[in-house]
């Protein structure tokens, strides 16, 4: 995917100048300077941009993958997509499903050098993919469920909208390299053209629809859902009984605000009683319940064209306490003074209608 800067990208940023001179009164007195805009399209710019704790920058390309069957290995993220926010941090979640990597080369596709990342630079747990990361965003399904080294990528204030690609691998004490993966990272431009119908308001939750074939799953605020289950309790004497577990979720509310300015918000209350599996005997099965307050925030752009709303969303993993970002594209229309929102993808089919919070 390449995205080309447009006339409207081009003429959008001579405005901001020209506002920007005049509230200044063109006087270099009068405060900062604007920064000049990094050519989202020019490798070596791009490159150099990037602020990677503890990296060192290298000259040319990155060694050519081992043929060792012992070699580090990195599943392949090509097909998914990244997206990122200027002034704000990346994070490249490594994947790696075999070996301990002790480093990590990340080069920027078409740039004459790349960064050596030592594996201190990076954060969670290496050396396989877990699976237990669960999508994190209560508007949006679809996120990556991956787990494994993450490392954090800088992205300054001044680049431009558009997309760059990038290639990365990673080595281990024995000097042995993985597979090289390349992924294309889109820098988004908050907001965006004919986004009035929803933006600069709140709106709530009216219901979500979950279908994938002929399973179709409706939830509505504040109505309570059951999920039953078999599963094995251990009695005395090691011996197992086969219990039937009954869950119950609620969502309390459910509030989405776009701001004009770009960032959005989702506020919700939710509750659960789950199965207690720590205290749960053969004779008396135990619950717990829990009503939590849930937060999620982020950044939107729209496309008026192909009405697709883009949304990067970062927020810190309950299981690893690591921070992730995550990026989706999504359908979004009025229909009937309701906004609703659409997110399809490996046939599993997910909507959720909204009001204007009163």
């Amino acid at each position: 995917m390449k995205m080309k800067k447009t006339k409207i990208m081009r003429s959008s940023y001579l405005m901001v100048l020209l506002a920007a001179c005049v509230m200044m009164a063109c006087s270099d007195d009068d405060g900062p300077a604007l920064k000049e805009k990094i050519d989202i399209d020019d490798a070596d710019l791009v490159s150099n941009s990037l602020t990677i704790e503890n990296a060192v920058k290298m000259e040319g390309t990155p060694p050519a993958p081992s043929t060792d069957p012992d070699a580090p290995s990195l599943n392949d993220y090509s097909n998914e997509d990244f997206g990122a926010v200027s002034g704000k941090s990346f994070y490249l979640d490594l994947n790696v499903n075999q070996g301990q990597p002790a480093g990590v080369y990340f080069q920027v596709k078409g740039s004459g050098e790349y960064y050596d990342i030592p594996l201190t630079t990076a954060t969670g747990s290496s050396g396989g993919r877990f699976g237990s990361r669960k999508p994190k965003s209560r508007l949006f399904k679809n996120a990556r469920t991956a787990e494994s080294d993450v490392i954090e990528i800088e992205i300054p204030d001044n680049l431009e909208p558009g997309v760059f690609c990038a290639v990365y691998c990673v080595y281990d004490e024995e000097g042995r390299i993985s597979n090289a993966v390349e992924i294309c990272i889109e820098i988004i431009e908050f907001g965006g053209g004919g986004s009035e119908f929803f933006a600069g308001q709140t709106w709530e939750m009216v219901s979500t629809k979950d279908s994938e074939g002929d399973v179709v799953e409706i939830e509505v605020p504040g109505e309570d859902y059951t999920k039953s289950y078999e599963t094995s309790v251990q009695c005395e004497d090691n011996i197992f009984k086969t219990v039937t577990v009954m869950e119950t979720y609620r969502t309390n509310y459910f509030y989405l605000t776009f701001s004009n300015d770009g960032a959005y918000k989702v506020e919700a209350e939710e509750y659960a009683r789950e199965f207690d599996w720590k205290n749960s005997t053969c004779d008396d099965l135990e619950y717990t319940e829990e009503t939590e307050l849930y937060e999620e925030t982020g950044v939107w752009t729209y496309d008026n064209a192909s009405k697709t709303l883009t949304v990067v969303t970062e927020y810190v993993d309950d299981f690893d306490g690591q921070t992730y970002t995550d990026i989706f594209k999504v359908g979004i229309e009025l229909v009937n003074d309701q906004l609703v929102i659409t997110d399809n993808e490996d046939g599993e089919n997910y909507e959720i209608t909204l009001k204007k919070k009163g």
